[in-house]
């Protein structure tokens, strides 16, 4: 079955690396492997979608009644951006030696982000979504409804990040147990990161796995075969693999995670989100949202 992932573009500004990440990601995990984006021996397909704002996401506090001259503005401001955006993925097309409409398709979805995430999501087998550098209240309601809500992997891609998904990379894995039977209990659906970024994994050059700060490395591969596995098929691949405890003491796992990840100079961070309902996300939940808001780095969710 050919994969699906799902570019979803609302800042202009982080659209750049949005599409330069779904590439790359999309050779990677498709089978082509090759790192430069193209289609050429993949599988994954790429579909790039707008998500476009209605002229509400454009007022200003405290607007109440538009002049005919504000509306004006607005429909400008709205048309500029959707010019834009168009402009960032013709550049990338043709940087990437595509041809826009064929190797990657492009639509326009009216809505907000976390409203066209939601409906777009049941298609897709992977989401990229980009995060500006000032991000604002749309980005942190849109991280917080498809934690909550969307249970597809996601890679969040800062606007500035370096973008080095290609294969001869560091990537780090933040291990989060599974419950029992390695599911978690009020997520049946839930499976393991491992499994959906092990072609990520495997097309490394080296993976780093970090566990909790209060287990060595042994013990952790020794009671979690779903760790041992993984640090088995990494080597069988000839991955330069080490499995360490948390050097930090941060009290969140989640941005312990990141601070190793940058300590490491790490070129993707892999975390799992499998824990969270709708009610206990409101409390145990910040930190994560709070660490794909503000990575300078791809963080890659399995959601």
């Amino acid at each position: 079955m050919r994969l699906r992932v799902l570019i979803v573009l609302w800042r202009p500004e982080s659209a750049w690396s949005s599409l330069v990440a779904g590439g790359l990601l999309a050779a990677r995990i498709g089978g082509g492997g090759n790192g430069n984006g193209s289609d050429d021996g993949g599988d994954a397909r790429l579909d790039v979608v707008h998500a476009v704002p209605d002229a509400c996401a454009f007022y200003i506090r405290g607007e109440e009644i538009l002049t005919a001259k504000r509306r004006e503005e607005i429909d400008g401001t709205r048309a500029a951006r959707r010019a834009e955006m168009r402009r960032v993925f013709g550049a990338w097309c043709a940087d990437s030696g595509r041809q826009p409409g064929s190797a990657a398709g492009w639509r326009e979805v009216g809505g907000n982000l976390p409203e066209v995430i939601a409906a777009e999501s049941e298609r897709a087998d992977c989401i990229v979504v980009g995060m500006p550098r000032t991000p604002g209240r749309d980005a942190k309601a849109a991280v917080r409804a498809v934690l909550s809500q969307v249970r597809k992997p996601l890679v969040i891609v800062p606007e500035d990040a370096p973008l080095s998904l290609g294969p001869g990379r560091h990537a780090m894995v933040a291990w989060t147990p599974s419950a029992a039977g390695g599911r978690d209990t009020d997520r049946s659906d839930c499976v393991s990161t491992a499994d959906i970024a092990q072609p990520l994994l495997l097309t490394a050059d080296r993976v780093t796995v970090i566990t909790a700060p209060d287990r060595s490395c042994g013990a952790a591969v020794a009671v979690d075969p779903e760790l041992a596995s993984l640090t088995r098929t990494l080597a069988e691949h000839g991955i330069r693999t080490q499995v360490r405890a948390m050097r930090s003491n941060r009290c969140s796992m989640t941005g312990a995670a990141l601070a190793e990840a940058y300590r490491e100079k790490a070129d993707i961070l892999i975390v799992r989100n499998c824990s969270h309902n709708r009610l206990t996300d409101m409390v145990v939940g910040a930190p994560m949202r709070r660490m794909l808001v503000n990575a300078a780095l791809p963080v890659f969710v399995q959601n």
